[in-house]
Parts: C-alpha cells; structure tokens; sequence
C-alpha cells in the first residue's frame, strides 16, 4: 500500500476449494509457445530435511490439505485446436515413502521429476525419503511444475508445510487460515489491465525498448534448436567479504539494491565485449504487482513470474565513471513500468492483435539475467524442517534434455553459503567454453571494481531522482544541480507538484508583485503574548511538511518542492498604537494591502509569514499571509485550530503541542498512481463538442483578463437568513444541493452574458480522497479547480435542469486531478476556455474562534485573490455570502454591481417559483426596468479602450430586456440584438466569409 493510504478494504477472494477454468497469465503463455519436447517435465522443487516423526500417513494429510487450499497446485491442462486451457481438478496427492540407502540422491530425485502431467496430473509429487540411524532426519522432496509455482510460492508452501506439521506433530487441528485472492482473480484483474489506457500508455515505452534490440555476438551460427542438452553451466563465485560488502554496506553509496549493482556489473561486460552503449538484458520479476486494493497475492500459490526486456544506456566515455554508469542504470531500472508486468500483458493479452504481434514481432533478449536472493533459507525457524547445506542443490534433473532453452546466455545469481555464485547458461551450438571463461571472469572484475568504487564513496550518499519517487520526472543531472545550488542539509523529502500547484507557480511568476494567488488571514487578539504566538507558530509549523515546503523551478524541466525539517518563521513586530482611531484604520488597511503585494520568494522556506500589529495596550490585529500554493480553505481552520491549541498549552505551562507529522508528500505519490489515461478519457468525452470558450464580455483588455492583477475588487452579496432559509429549504425539497443551485444560476447568468447556449467555467473540488488517511485533517492545497459545463436546453424547467447539472457535477468530481492545460489540448483550445470561477466553501474560515483556549479571535478576515477576471467566492451559513471577486483593471464596479443584481433577481424568481420555466427567467428586475425607461441624459462616459461593439455588448447584457431598436410596430431588446447578431455572426464564419 502507498504510504499514507488506509488498510481498509476488504480482500473479497474466493473460499473454498475452486473448481471450473482459470485463464493463462502471460508467463503461462510464454512457457506453452516455446515447443517443448515433453512438456510435462519443466519443475521446480523443494528438498528438505524433516523430523523422522513425520510419517507418511501425517504427510499425506497434510499435503491433502494444503492441494484443496492452494488450488494452483490442482490445475490441469488441455489443448483444443492451438489453443491450451487450464482449469481446477479435485484435489488429490499421494505420498509416497523410499528407503534411501547406498542410491545416489539426484537420481533418485531425478525419477520423480519425470512423473507429473499436466493433462492427466498430478502437477505435484511428494516424496520421503527415509534415511538410515546415522542421518538424524529423513528427507522431503516436493516437485512441482513450473506452471503452478514460482519462488514466492515455494516460501509460503514451506511455511504452511511447517505450521501444519506443528499442529498435527502437537495434536492441534489444521487451520490455513482464510484464502488470499486466487489464480483465476488476478487472470480477471489482468485482463481488465489489458483494455486500460494505463496499459495502452506503456505501448511507446515497451516499442522503444525492443527497437533497441541488437543479437549477441556468437562464435558459431547456431543450426537446429537450442536445447538443455546443449547447454553448459560455468560457475563463478566471489569470496564472502565481498559477499558481505555486497549485501550489506555498498548501497549507501548510491542508495541502491543487490540487483542494481549486479545489473550494472552485466552491463559493462556486455559493453565491454560487444563495443555497444546500448544493452539488451531479459529480466524476471515476482510479477505480483500492486494493480488495486481488490487483490491480495501475499498468499497465493501459483507462477506469477514477469519476463521482460529492459535496455540499458550506458556512458561511452573512455575513462569509465562508475558512480555515473551505476546511478544511470539505477534509474533506469526503476522507470520501467510497473516492474515489466505490461510488456507480458501487451504481447498476450491485449485485445488488439496488431499490439500483440508486434510485441512478439522482435526478439526481447539473448540474454536473461535472474537474482534469486539467498538458499536455504526457506525454514530457519522451523524446529520440524530444515535444509541441509550439502543437499539444496540435489534435487535432480528439473527438465527434460531435450526441452528448448529460450536465450543464448543465462545468468543466474544467488547467495549460498554466504558468498555470491553465478551460474552462466549458455549454448555450446553457439560459444566456445572460453568465450563464456572471459565473459565471467570480466563480469566479476567489473564487480569488483564497482564495489569497491562504492565503499571509496560511501561517506558521500549521492541521492538520484527515484529515492524521491521522481524518477522520469526529473534528470540525474538536474537533481545534483539543484541539490548544489541549495544544498542537503536539513532537506526531508523532495517531490512535485499537483496541477493547481503548478499552475500557482506559473501566475506568481508570471507577475510577482501582482498578489496574485497571495491569501491573508487576519484577526484581531486580545492580551496576547508576542513570545508565546511565535513559538506557537513555530510549532504548528513542525507538524505540516507543506509549511516547511519551497519551491523550485529554474532549469528543471519539472518543479519540485523541497520539504525542509525546519524553517525560520517571519515573525515581525510593528506599533500602531500612537494612531488615532481613523488613522490608524487606514493605516492598517494600506499595511494589509502592501504586504500582500510583498508576494514570495519561492526558492525560500516558508512561504507564509507573520505580523502582528499592537493597536493598543489590549488589542493587536495578527496577520498571517502565505500564498495559495501551500493551503486551501478547508486547511486555514486546521492550522488556526492547531495554533490556539499550541498558544493555550504554552500559556499554561504545559507540555508543547506535538502535531503527527503530516506529510502532504503522500498526496503528491496519490496523484502518481491515478490512472491519468482514464481521466483524460473522461474529459474528452465531457466536453466533446466544446468549441467556444466562455468568455465575459466585459474586460477592458481582453488579452490580460486571466493574467491576474494587483487591483482587487469585492462586491458582496448577503442574503438575510430568511432568504436564506428559502433557499436551504429549496434544495432539501428538490433533493438538490445548495452548490448546484448557485451552479445553475451563474450558468444561466453565463449564457445570457455570452450570447452561448454552451458554456463553462471553473469550479474547485476538496480533491481530498478517501483513500488518504485523515484526508480530512490534513493541511495543504487539495483543492482543484475543474470545469463545470452547462448546456442551456431549449425548453423545460429550470429545476429539471438543476438536476442535469448535480449528475454531471457528480461524475465530474471522480475525476478532478486532470491539468487545465491538458484539457485545452485534448480540445485543441487555445488561450482561456473561461475567465469565472465559482467557489463553495464547505468549512468558513470564520466559524473558528477559540474560545476558552487563551487565543480568542475576532473580526476575522480572509482575503483570497486568483488569477480570474471573476471569481464567485460562496460562503454558507445562516446567512448566505457571495463575494464577487474581480480584477479592477478590467472591471467596473459597476459592472459586477449589476452581476450581482442579477444574481439575486434570478434565484429570487427560482425560490419564489420553484417549476418556473427557463424561458420565463428574467434578469432584471422591475425597478431596474422601470429606472432604465425613464433614464434621460446629454452626455455619458465612454471608456478609453472600448470599441463601439465592447459597449454594445457590455449594453445587452446589463440591460438585456431594455428595448434597443424599433420599427413600427416591432421592437428587439438588446439582449434579442445581441443574439441574433451572434447567429448572424457564426452563420458567416460558417460559410467561410
């Protein structure tokens, strides 16, 4: 599970001993397309040593038990046409009981390796082997096909092996315990991957990697097939202090694996052999990869093994860089794409037969490379199994001769006896033994060499972009220069950025001094202790990474925040006490407007500081300013909750608040592992047909009306509680919500404006998932702004529409993590798709003010600023509050006086007329009516920067029913001018005139 996420779900699997078909995975594909000799014998198997009072009669119990709850180990196989089956059988295993006497172990095991069959069965034989009174145990061979087990499978069968035999050898009944996911639901869960654009968007990845594809050089061209009778094995091992240093002290270097540095001692061999940077090498993996929390495989028996192609870059400096070659393999080890699990998936079972056979079209590898980790090491603490040192490897022949080898090389590594041994496979059709002697021998010199490059720099700790999780994000070489320009020292944790985040980071660029997305919250205190407040701050600071976060941005080719474990708080004193009462109010009023023009320096941590102004011997006004990139709403209650808690224990003399650290990284790695393909599915399907951006006619300039300004301008709207209450009622009676009836309002408001039936703008969700521990207790900016559209039908009512517009809103709010910037591209929009945003606060920063803590507040003020020409800021309660946001530069007052005119007018007539009808909406009352009829003037003012058609259009809409034009008997409103003037408009560009 992703740190941070719950543990809640329930693994829903199948109990019960299964029965019916079971589909291939793709590692049961591969094995069933390699035409094999006799393809009943390719196994694994297991040999230990068990206490001599186990009998067969308790084995085969056991093993009775252990077929009917691992139903991988019944599975049978049949083949119609050229297609191969598998399905679950009953469950049946004999035991059988050898004299091991003077016979030569492997051979005896060698018998039973050849006795299973994957048509008739069994799959598993289970053999013991008795031995004489000078062997102190007798010995347990278990042969299994390879189609039904890996090396994960082996593990929990031989814990199972030993519980069951400590409750039968203590008289206890057998209990396995509840069944994790089966076989068969991980064939369904991969199949549903198969069809997912999440599979789809590894197709590039796994197309470059095999046209990356070079053959090995050989010694001789290879004539018939490759075959294990043809192979040969060439053991090679390194000593045991190597070993050691291997495994326990050279990755705090790099902050590598075993497998990273074994992988980059293979690479430079092959380099080193075939003159190529390139390198071609096959991998396996477990396969039991994380693809939801519906599966859980933690106990699932069965051959669940990737196999996939990875292609290595390497320097082709003449003087080699070992640090550089193994943090570049490094990295490119972790961007392969869910640890190779897709490139099986694609090539077998993909829907689309073009994708399948151009995976398969070339070849992945001639050479696979496998770390098996340390043997015999399966049952260290069983007090009835055990295995013996001079046995594990004796097991017998594990295929037949005559089955097919896939690759011209194999490498095999594994820890036994405590020293590192490979065993290279290779085909004697086609290498010299000495080929194969220099390609070992160079292998180990080059790990050599890494791993004592490794403990000659280990005091370093060289960091690269994946032990932050941004690897493919962010270069090695970038991560160095930023860790150069600003150093480690104190540095906790460093990711990305959310899209709103990034999108903050672009509007405070952009205009720096413009106070663009800059928040303030201010209050006044009574009797407060400066001293105290700062260390308060200090501490609820320590508790939230986002407020220990800085940003950075130059010559990266993505942002990344750095999260520091501690920061020096701006705390700043200032007397204001020497004023007089109305002095001192503007003063405080110019301060408030200055300091949040400062704006911030992103490179530096915090990005948020503290003033308090004294006002008098009583009274001060804290302000506390940070920019909208660190928080959202729903997280200003929380902090300021969080600071009257830490001020009233600090005021007390007691123990300091400790917060649990609140790691907003957890968020940013939720958002890595959304299914990013689906949701842009989403949206293009949302807004298809979506060709014209709604745009408010009202900007002065229109070519800045996103661009943010320092000039900020507020209208409020405050309806009365009765007015309210009508409107609460409202929505309980149409089962609707109060947010979507503020929705529906501005989209109607919108169309009217714009002239479109069509139209969007933004609405910000809480973006806070459920499957975030305390999603609702953390601090940061989960917010995220997403489109709303609104179609304006032609007829019906206006609550009819109400709901059109819930439904879209719901199935909108799944999907919120998407870009702005990617939605205008999968549209093929470009410039603004809208200049409105419309905010429902859910948590009013003022319903917080402490009493009874020592931090009582007052007179709180919340000042928000976006980069919208508009922004409808919503604040429920007894009495309903929209703020009308709006740049000053563009917009008049009253301009956004009539807006909100409107607003009301329009939800007046919806609450006082609940079915009232579309059509009979109108927006302006009757005393504005009757103001405009009677309106006379010589002169009026025309802006500087307005064309005859701004004025006009900025007419129509504020005074849509007046009457514009008349002849005889006929007269057109200006809202009726407008719109036909719009049609007109579209018919000609249309026709091409």
């Amino acid at each position: 599970m992703t740190a941070g996420l719950t543990a809640t779900d329930i693994f829903q699997s199948e109990q019960g001993e299964l029965s019916g078909s079971a589909g291939l995975l793709p590692i049961q594909h591969w094995f069933f397309s390699q035409d094999h000799a006799s393809i009943s014998h390719y196994n694994q198997s297991l040999l230990l040593g068990i206490d001599k009072s186990a009998g067969v009669s308790l084995l085969q119990g056991i093993f009775t038990e252990l077929l009917s709850h691992h139903d991988a180990l019944r599975f049978r196989y049949r083949k119609t046409g050229e297609e191969w089956e598998q399905w679950y059988d009953r469950s049946f295993v004999q035991v059988e009981e050898v004299m091991l006497e003077s016979e030569d172990l492997p051979e005896v095991c060698s018998v039973y390796q050849q006795q299973l069959s994957i048509t008739e069965g069994p799959l598993l034989r289970v053999v013991l082997l008795k031995t004489g009174t000078a062997v102190p145990h007798n010995l347990l061979l278990v042969v299994a096909h390879h189609l039904c087990v890996d090396g994960v499978s082996w593990r929990i069968l031989s814990e199972d092996l030993h519980n069951c035999l400590d409750a039968s050898l203590s008289g206890k009944p057998l209990d396995l315990g509840t069944k994790g996911s089966s076989y068969r639901q991980w064939y369904a869960a991969l199949h549903r991957y198969a069809g997912s654009s999440s599979l789809d968007s590894q197709y590039p990845y796994w197309k470059a990697t095999l046209n990356g594809y070079h053959p090995l050089p050989v010694d001789h061209e290879l004539s018939g097939a490759r075959l294990i009778h043809t192979m040969k094995r060439k053991e090679v091992r390194i000593s045991a202090a190597l070993t050691r240093l291997l495994l326990q002290e050279v990755h705090a270097t790099y902050h590598t694996d075993v497998k990273d540095i074994l992988m980059s001692a293979l690479a430079l061999t092959l380099q080193e052999w075939t003159g190529l940077n390139q390198q071609m090498i096959g991998m396996e993996g477990h396969g039991r990869e994380d693809l939801g929390s519906e599966i859980d495989l933690n106990r699932t028996i069965g051959w669940f093994t990737t196999l996939y192609p990875v292609l290595l870059e390497l320097d082709g400096g003449l003087v080699p860089d070992y640090g550089r070659q193994i943090s570049s393999i490094k990295e490119q080890l972790r961007q392969v794409p869910v640890q190779g699990l897709g490139y099986g998936v694609l090539r077998y079972l993909h829907a689309d037969e073009v994708v399948r056979s151009q995976m398969a079209s070339v070849k992945q590898a001639d050479i696979v490379f496998n770390y098996l980790g340390r043997l015999g090491n399966l049952v260290n603490n069983s007090s009835w199994l055990s295995q013996p040192a001079d046995i594990i490897l004796s097991a017998g022949a594990l295929s037949d001769m005559d089955n097919v080898y896939d690759f011209r090389l194999g490498v095999d590594s594994y820890i036994y006896q405590d020293r590192l041994t490979l065993i290279w496979s290779y085909s004697t059709g086609e290498y010299e033994a000495g080929t194969i002697d220099r390609l070992a021998a160079s292998y180990l010199q080059h790990l050599e060499v890494l791993i004592e490059h490794c403990m000659g720099h280990s005091e370093q700790g060289y960091y690269t972009p994946s032990d932050y999780r941004l690897g493919g994000k962010l270069t090695i070489k970038e991560l160095h220069s930023l860790n150069s320009k600003f150093g480690t020292a104190g540095l906790n944790e460093l990711y990305g950025l959310s899209s709103l985040q990034e999108g903050m980071l672009f509007h405070g660029l952009y205009d720096s001094s413009s106070g663009t997305y800059v928040e303030q919250f201010s209050c006044l205190l009574d009797n407060v202790v400066p001293d105290l407040l700062k260390a308060a701050w200090e501490q609820v600071i320590s508790g939230y990474s986002i407020l220990r976060s800085s940003f950075h941005y130059e010559e990266l080719h993505t942002p990344i925040q750095r999260v520091h474990s501690a920061v020096q708080l701006p705390f700043e004193l200032h007397d204001f006490q020497h004023m007089d009462q109305n002095v001192q109010a503007v003063a405080v009023e110019a301060f408030l407007l200055s300091d949040r023009l400062r704006g911030f320096d992103f490179n530096t941590a915090p990005l948020m500081r503290v003033q308090l102004l004294q006002l008098s011997s009583r009274h001060s006004r804290m302000i506390w300013t940070f920019h909208h990139i660190l928080l959202d709403g729903w997280s200003v209650p929380l902090v300021i909750s969080n600071l009257q808690a830490a001020y009233g224990r600090l005021l007390a003399g007691d123990k300091p608040l400790h917060l649990p650290e609140d790691n907003y990284g957890d968020f940013i790695h939720y958002l890595q592992l959304r299914d990013r393909f689906s949701e842009q599915q989403y949206w293009r399907n949302y807004l298809s047909g979506f060709d014209t951006p709604s745009l408010l006619p009202f900007a002065i300039n229109a070519s800045f009306r996103n661009q943010g300004t320092g000039l900020i301008g507020t209208e409020i709207l405050e309806l009365d509680e009765a007015f309210t209450t009508s409107v609460n009622r409202y929505a309980q009676q149409q089962h609707i919500t109060v947010n979507t009836i503020i929705q529906g309002v501005w989209s109607y408001l919108l169309s009217a404006y714009t002239g479109q039936e069509d139209v969007l703008f933004g609405v910000t969700v809480s973006g806070r998932p459920a499957e975030l521990e305390n999603a609702d207790r953390r601090v940061g900016l989960y917010i995220h702004t997403i489109p709303q559209r609104s179609v304006l039908p032609g007829s019906g009512s206006f609550m009819e529409w109400l709901s059109v517009i819930q439904h879209a809103q719901t199935a909108s709010r799944e999907h919120p993590y998407i870009p702005l910037t990617t939605i205008q591209e999968l549209l093929g929009i470009k410039g603004d798709l809208f200049d409105s945003l419309l905010v429902f606060e859910n948590f009013p920063v003022y319903a917080t003010t402490g009493a009874g803590t020592g931090l009582g507040l007052s007179d709180i003020r919340l000042a928000e600023h976006t980069n919208y020409l508009l922004t409808i800021i919503v604040e429920p309660g007894a009495r309903l509050r929209l703020s009308f946001s709006y740049n000053g530069e563009l917009m008049t007052t009253d301009q956004v006086a009539a807006i909100a005119a409107h607003f009301k007018y329009v939800l007046t007539q919806l609450i006082n007329d609940p079915g009232i009808l579309l059509s009979d909406i109108s927006l302006a009352d009757p005393a504005e009516k009757l103001r405009l009829n009677a309106f006379q003037g010589e002169s009026a003012y025309f802006p500087e920067h307005s064309t005859l058609i701004d004025l006009f259009t900025q007419s129509s809409y504020l005074h849509a029913d007046a009457v514009a034009v008349s002849y005889e008997d006929r007269s057109l409103s200006y809202g009726e001018l407008d719109s036909y003037s719009n049609r007109l408009a579209h018919y000609l560009i249309g026709e091409g005139i």
